[in-house]
């Protein structure tokens, strides 16, 4: 929705005039569900058949388990299942230009803050009505009143293992493509530990490539746990 509405300012803003919402966050964390991991590739066990109806399946196993993991996650989930505290890419609704949205590339850096196995990266966002007196956000992030935005998740095939503390660093590569939406290229790499990790060297890597456009929806899932009536949107994000 971003280009219609960069392109609306461009168009129909008088000067000085204002823009609801000003200005959008796109808040990232890596996440551990190994629930969420096992039910994505076991839906490619349809394809390890040897006699389906006289029919070897298994050639086609490889293609349909990256093309389940090709998949953006979309549902409401527990805020617990980060393993690390956000961060966040905030987009000038009043000063970014179309031709900035084609290609968004978001250098990634975490602290892990406990020991798990990562399956990928969640992502949500929130915007900022500026009011003249009063200021609103309007948050997706988990945890929050789900709206129907939901959040999205990247789920790596080839999760990644660290340690409390751990440097988590990577990339969020997105480029726009002709279904008016992103391919998204992730990579998620743990840095060393313990002694000789002032070295920077890297233990772990794992990359994905997904398609914005053709994500799984999976709204079956338990609703996140409701915010407290006296707690505003943009404190939790602040808290997390």
């Amino acid at each position: 929705m971003l280009e219609s509405y960069i392109i609306a300012r461009d168009r129909f803003l008088v000067p000085n005039g204002k823009m609801f919402p000003s200005t959008g966050r796109i808040h990232m964390a890596p996440f551990s569900d190994e629930y969420l991991f096992v039910e994505i590739a076991n839906k490619a066990l349809f394809w390890q058949q040897q006699d389906y109806y006289g029919v070897d399946l298994t050639p086609l196993y490889g293609s349909a388990f990256q093309g389940y993991f090709s998949q953006p996650v979309v549902d409401a989930f527990d805020p617990r299942l980060l393993v690390c505290p956000p961060m966040c890419h905030v987009l000038n609704f009043n000063e970014i230009k179309e031709e900035d949205l084609y290609e968004i590339d978001i250098p990634l850096k975490f602290t892990a803050s406990v020991g798990t196995r990562v399956h990928g990266l969640a992502c949500w966002f929130d915007v900022l009505f500026n009011g003249s007196t009063v200021q609103r956000w309007l948050t997706t992030a988990p945890g929050a009143p789900t709206t129907h935005w939901y959040q999205i998740r990247c789920v790596l095939s080839q999760p990644i293992y660290v340690m409390a503390g751990q440097e988590i660093t990577g990339r969020l590569h997105m480029i726009a493509h002709n279904a008016q939406s992103y391919t998204i290229y992730l990579t998620l790499s743990a840095k060393m530990w313990g002694p000789g990790a002032e070295q920077g060297g890297i233990i772990q890597t794992s990359s994905c490539k997904l398609d914005l456009k053709e994500p799984y929806y999976r709204m079956s899932q338990p609703q996140p746990y409701t915010m407290a009536q006296d707690q505003q949107p943009h404190q939790l994000i602040q808290a997390q």
